[in-house]
């Protein structure tokens, strides 16, 4: 995403959330102080209509005082008489004082009078509770009467049989309102649409009075906190707001509920006021986008596009003479001059690793030594010679791991090394390094740790020393190889020498015991001796043949030969079977490749190889064990522990494993070397096998790989060159 565009979206979200705020204030803020205005003046029209039911209710108290503090009342609850109801309670006494109950009861309870009018439609009505002769002396307004001290005067809201009733009770006294009382007055008026029309005319609203059972429970909205009848319900619409409560009677219990409806006037100004708010916030939103865009692009977004199409241009041309204008006073022209002296920086530092690069190369490329760099166990550099060396190109090397180009007996020494270097720190040392082809070259190196970068890396130089180590090793092989041949030459000697005569001895040592053990019964004690005395002899015998085979050397006559013959061939022999006899707790098992390749060498070295790999097999076997003897073709292409070199190719490998009581590292250094023998002297082997197994390979220009454990068992790998048909053509 662009500079440009991100400062766009900055814009346009910086005056979004503004606008959306300001909006958010109007609608809410202001919205919310009209409605609380509206619903406050809700509660005080409701309050209004309230205070006029109270005035009535005062208006009615104020005539029933007038009547009840006067001694023509007081003498008629004393003596009633027809005279003072006809003079001064006629029938339109009621609707000259808006009245609809005029009832006056003595002090024993008793009613004198008692008269209810509908004045509107100028008829006589009936109140249950006042038309008997006594009142109930249970009526509140009795009570009251009858109270100690007395209740009256009493005044409020009454429900009767005909529904809720304004009215005032009041003592009978005389004239001077004061002495006994003489019973009380009671005048009341009803509340209903008649009555609630005049009071909605004097408030100005629309009024209304409803049964009390009318009351909803809730509206979901909240109380007024200004209220001081708190059970009030406002309730609202889109045309008007309504405030109901229950007016309750004497007793406490809801009577009628009053319900007054106000207009939404003021509500709907204050919308129409956020409206016009909100069209000039949009219009000073878009406004300032405009503006701060347009700014932002002149001082900010142009110039930066300049040096963004500038740095473009180098980049893309190569072209380090391109320079910016200077002309600007502000932060971009500084950024301008600051740039331009940087490139003429860029310009000489260029020069100046062009000159060091070619320098460096001209050294590394033509350096017979060897050179590479090592950072996080991975190649970084490798010089033109390294590359030459490992037959590897630059690609396939870069980045790798560089133990992968080491001899395997030497990269857990070597990784060891590496982990321990610290800075500034050299070591030498003398290492194997496999190449492409698998060839193992030797090499001569001196590492040191430096630091390339932020981090450590190791910088190694290497000769290839592998053609003098060659002609050491071969001198030291040719020395060997004199010595051991003088060595052979000497056991030749001896037995070629003492090979007659020692046969000789020997047959009357195997034969006599044989003869005689022939002559004796089976059962006789001496057979035992006898039987000893021939099988030393025997054991003196094969050490004289393995003497012989030592000596007569790489003499045998090489032929196309089978493996799998060879080993068939051993299977039926006489040797195995006593070898069997022996050890009856082994088993043999064959897995022979049907189609092995020929190789080229002696049956009877090849035989006598097999011979003494499967009599160590069984002899290291500790009760049942198995051996397995297993031919295969196989590609030879890497390196073999105690090989300088191996040569690539197809080889047959004879495989010859046990499951026994394995060896140690030690003794598997050292089992080839003539009469080394782990055996019990005196009972089997003569320590000359591995030496005749040893010679006949190397005789047949193969290759010995040898894998023991302790406890483990043992496998020994033959490699013999393959007669494939190329090489025969």
């Amino acid at each position: 995403m662009s500079i440009k565009v991100k400062i766009v979206l900055s814009i346009v979200l910086i005056v979004s959330v503004t606008t959306l705020t300001l909006e958010w204030a109007a609608r809410h803020l202001l919205l919310s102080r009209f409605s609380t205005i509206e619903r406050s003046n809700a509660f005080d029209n409701f309050a209004r209509f309230r205070n006029a039911i109270d005035a009535e209710i005062e208006r009615v108290d104020a005539v029933c005082h007038d009547w009840a503090s006067w001694d023509d009342a007081y003498e008629f609850l004393k003596k009633p008489s027809e005279q003072f109801i006809a003079t001064n309670l006629p029938e339109n006494v009621y609707k000259i004082n808006h009245l609809n109950l005029i009832v006056y009861v003595d002090p024993e309870g008793r009613i004198a009078f008692s008269g209810a009018r509908d004045i509107l439609r100028d008829e006589e009505v009936v109140f249950s509770e006042f038309t008997s002769e006594r009142i109930d002396p249970t009526h509140p307004i009795f009570r009251a009467f009858q109270g100690d001290p007395p209740g009256l005067p009493l005044k409020g809201v009454l429900r009767t049989s005909r529904g809720p009733l304004l009215f005032a009770a009041r003592t009978v006294l005389p004239s001077i309102d004061k002495g006994e009382p003489n019973g009380f007055l009671v005048m009341g008026k009803w509340i209903d649409s008649e009555m609630v029309l005049p009071l909605s005319k004097r408030v100005g609203l629309r009024c209304e009075i409803l049964d009390g059972s009318a009351m909803p429970a809730s509206t979901g909205l909240p109380e007024n906190p200004g209220l001081t009848f708190r059970s009030a319900l406002y309730i609202q619409n889109t045309d008007f707001v309504q405030v109901m409560d229950t007016y309750r009677d004497i007793e406490g219990a809801p009577a009628f509920v009053m319900s007054v409806f106000s207009n939404r006037d003021f509500y709907r100004k204050g919308l129409e006021m956020v409206q016009y708010l909100r069209w000039i916030i949009l219009a000073l939103g878009v406004f300032s986008l405009l503006s701060l865009f347009l700014l932002i692009q002149w001082t900010t977004i142009h110039p930066c596009n300049m040096l963004t199409a500038h740095a473009r241009h180098i980049y893309d041309t190569g072209d380090l003479k391109a320079r910016l204008p200077e002309n600007r006073k502000d932060e971009f022209g500084q950024l301008s001059r600051i740039f331009n002296a940087m490139m003429e920086n860029i310009v000489q530092l260029i020069g100046r690793v062009k000159h060091s690069e070619a320098l460096y190369r001209t050294v590394s490329d033509h350096s017979v030594a060897l050179i590479t760099l090592i950072q996080r166990s991975r190649i970084r550099y490798a010089n033109p010679a390294l590359l030459r060396c490992t037959g590897y190109g630059e690609d396939e090397l870069i980045g790798t791991d560089p133990l992968e180009l080491i001899h395997p007996d030497e990269r857990p020494v070597l990784e060891e090394t590496m982990k321990q270097a610290k800075m500034n720190e050299s070591w030498s040392g003398n290492v194997r390094l496999i190449t492409k082809e698998g060839e193992t070259r030797r090499i001569e190196m001196v590492a040191s740790v430096v630091r390339w970068g932020d981090e450590p890396a190791i910088l190694a130089h290497g000769i290839d020393v592998t053609e003098k180590v060659a002609i050491q090793q071969k001198n030291l092989e040719l020395e060997d190889k004199i010595r051991q041949a003088e060595r052979m030459e000497t056991l030749g000697i001896l037995a070629g020498g003492v090979a007659h005569d020692l046969n000789n001895i020997l047959n009357g040592i195997i034969g006599i015991p044989e003869i005689l053990m022939m002559q004796m019964p089976p059962e006789d004690p001496v057979q035992k001796h006898l039987q000893m005395i021939r099988d030393s002899g025997k054991r003196a015998a094969a050490f004289v043949e393995d003497l012989l085979t030592i000596g007569r050397g790489s003499k045998a006559r090489h032929i196309e030969l089978s493996l799998n013959a060879v080993i068939r061939e051993y299977l039926e022999s006489a040797e195995l079977k006593h070898l069997l006899n022996l050890h009856p707790q082994a088993v043999i098992k064959t897995d022979l490749h049907p189609d092995l390749h020929l190789i080229f060498g002696s049956p009877l070295h090849i035989g006598k190889v097999v011979m003494n790999l499967v009599a160590n097999a069984v002899e290291a076997l500790k009760g049942v064990g198995v051996v397995l003897i297993r031919t295969e073709n196989i590609l030879l292409d890497r390196p073999i522990a105690g090989y300088e070199t191996v040569r690539k190719g197809m080889y047959c490998r004879l495989t010859v494993s046990d499951t026994g009581i394995g060896m140690d590292k030690t003794d598997v250094e050292r089992i080839f070397e003539p009469f080394f023998s782990k055996k019990t002297l005196g009972k089997s082997g003569t320590g000359l096998g591995m030496t005749i197994v040893w010679n006949a390979v190397a005789d047949h220009d193969g290759y010995i790989e040898v894998e023991s454990y302790p406890e483990q068992g043992t496998t020994f790998h033959l490699y013999f060159p393959a007669r494939i048909r190329n090489d025969i053509s």
